[in-house]
C-alpha cells in the first residue's frame, strides 16, 4: 500500500510541476506577446518565430533553436 501512495504522489508532483512551468512559459511568451502587440511570437505553432531552448529536468540547455535553426546541441 505504501508503495502505491509514493507512485501515486509522484505523479501528483509531476503533473504539479508539469503545470507549473507550462504556466510559466505562457506568462513570459504568449501573454507578454500579444499584450505588446507583437504578432507571430509567444507560441509553437506555424508562422510563429521559431526560437526555443530545450533544457532537460534539471534545467541544464541541451538544444537551442533560432528562427528554427538548430544553433547549439550539448550532444
Amino acid at each position: 500500500r505504501s508503495i502505491i501512495k509514493k507512485s501515486e504522489s509522484s505523479i501528483s508532483s509531476s503533473i504539479s510541476e508539469k503545470s507549473l512551468l507550462e504556466e510559466t512559459v505562457k506568462c513570459s511568451s504568449w501573454n507578454q506577446a500579444r499584450a505588446l502587440n507583437m504578432p507571430g511570437l509567444g507560441k509553437m505553432a506555424p508562422g510563429y518565430a521559431a526560437d526555443i531552448v530545450l533544457m532537460d529536468e534539471a534545467f541544464q540547455v541541451k538544444q537551442v533553436f533560432v528562427d528554427g535553426t538548430s544553433k547549439f546541441s550539448a550532444n
